[in-house]
């Protein structure tokens, strides 16, 4: 239910596609695998679209943040003398249910959106994601008439995990470490990442299990036979 109730939020949001927009969306994981999700949405008033399309762009706005409060998002509109637009944050109690929440697919079926793993050694995060924007028709417009709009859509999309990152494909990396992937809003978007910190504690314990557990074969070993 609350997957399809957000997905509707995202559908709903077809202002995104407005001319020079910037959208970001930001998955950050904490320590505690809780993750918060953040949206923000910023349109230049000065965008055409905008300027032919206001009070639609208003509208949508309008819906979007009801739509985003009533799933217990924290939103914030935007609207100065620049940008028209707003944030929308959300903390989820695991990765998991947090990946509801976002327009992303599937592309290799042995992955199941942005997955952590944990384990008695070392914690996991694997992701293998497609992203792609959908396709809107704007009533008594022509069908072409987004194309420009989508060829100037700035869509980022921001990573941080608890744990080092081995390899990901991200477009760049922010000077905090936050990955940073510039997607394209014509085609198809694929993410990879692949991140893991092993639990020192555990492996210690392990170690000083293992070394008892070797001192105590040599003892026996060792121990001289008594004579009958």
């Amino acid at each position: 239910m609350m997957k399809k109730a957000l997905s509707c939020i995202v559908l709903a949001m077809v202002f995104l596609l407005a001319g020079c927009a910037n959208i970001t969306y930001h998955i950050t994981v904490q320590p505690d695998q809780t993750a918060d999700l953040q949206w923000e949405v910023l349109v230049p008033k000065t965008s055409q679209f905008y300027i032919e399309n206001a009070a639609y762009v208003t509208e949508q706005i309008k819906e979007t943040l009801e739509g985003a409060n009533n799933e217990n998002f924290k939103t914030k509109p935007i609207d100065d003398a620049q940008y028209v637009g707003f944030t929308a944050t959300k903390r989820f109690s695991t990765l998991e249910i947090l990946m509801q929440a976002v327009p992303m697919q599937i592309t290799d079926n042995s992955t199941k959106n942005f997955v952590f793993k944990k384990g008695i050694f070392m914690d996991s995060y694997a992701a293998n994601l497609s992203y792609t924007v959908p396709k809107i028709k704007i009533a008594n417009k022509p069908d072409d008439y987004m194309t420009p709009y989508l060829n100037a859509l700035h869509l980022k999309l921001l990573v941080n995990v608890p744990v080092k990152v081995q390899s990901s494909n991200q477009t760049t990396v922010a000077p905090d470490g936050t990955l940073v992937w510039d997607m394209s809003a014509t085609q198809a978007n694929h993410i990879t990442l692949k991140a893991s910190a092993w639990h020192k504690k555990n492996m210690a314990y392990a170690g000083a299990i293992l070394f008892l557990v070797i001192c105590l074969v040599v003892v026996i070993v060792r121990k001289p036979k008594q004579s009958k």
